[in-house]
């Protein structure tokens, strides 16, 4: 009988270490009389990409897992350093700085390139658009793109020579259909359309100012004073300037 109680509390002593591992093989060390909130559990698996640690990552290592807010000037030199893309409503798709021509020309033997920038808000709602202003081959300046950052998306708008040009600080320019239809114009954007509005302008053989009917001394004088607004700075498509720029 003796000898039976001894190999029953043998057996119970062995049970005993052994529900001392949990079932993911954890040691866990109890404090007795401790309370719930004073134990600590075992490290927890933390999977970040495809790189699986057994215990919590530093601060530095789950910041660089978790969404970072991008300004609209961070993501534009992301664009113009070729290491994102915007999407083009000309050429409805995403192209990056090495597929502009897309966006100037149908055909595909044609390179483009940038010659300046400038950094405007073009539609006064509070955030700059980038204005490239493009050659094509050999040609001199043939128009702009314009990237529009909207809802964390770029909206590229291609806007040709006649339809943009002499741009001003305030966000105005000028815009020709024709020898007797031009004036001055701003623009608004909205995604995958944009808005021109003629502001002072002649429409053949009448004159307006301000949208309203006017006559031609008058808008002489309209065209005189925006002569004399203050353009925007451009500045030459090199990595110095865009540093600069876009820091």
């Amino acid at each position: 009988m003796k000898r039976f109680c001894s190999v029953l509390l043998f057996v119970v002593l062995i049970i005993c270490v052994l529900c001392g591992c949990d079932s993911n093989g954890y040691d866990i060390y109890y404090d007795v009389g401790a309370s719930p909130n004073d134990i600590t559990p075992p490290a927890a698996e933390i999977v970040t990409g495809q790189q699986v640690s057994d215990s919590t990552p530093s601060s530095a290592t789950a910041q660089e897992t978790l969404p970072i807010e991008s300004s609209p000037m961070s993501v534009y030199k992301g664009i113009i350093q070729n290491e994102t893309e915007f999407f083009s409503t000309d050429a409805n798709q995403n192209l990056d700085m090495t597929q502009l021509a897309k966006a100037l020309t149908s055909d595909n033997s044609f390179s483009a390139s940038v010659i300046h920038f400038a950094v405007i808000d073009l539609d006064n709602d509070g955030v700059q658009e980038v204005v490239l202003r493009m050659k094509l081959a050999e040609n001199d300046t043939v128009g702009s793109i314009v990237l529009s950052y909207q809802d964390d998306t770029v909206y590229g708008y291609t806007l040709f020579i006649r339809q943009f040009d002499d741009l001003k600080v305030d966000g105005t320019f000028w815009a020709s259909g024709s020898a007797g239809n031009s004036g001055i114009c701003s623009i608004e954007f909205d995604k995958h359309t944009y808005a021109i509005d003629r502001l002072t302008y002649r429409d053949d053989s009448s004159f307006y100012v301000n949208r309203q009917r006017s006559a031609e001394e008058v808008f002489n004088t309209a065209m005189n004073i925006q002569d004399e607004k203050q353009s925007v700075e451009w500045y030459d498509f090199t990595e110095d300037n865009i540093e600069r720029v876009f820091r």
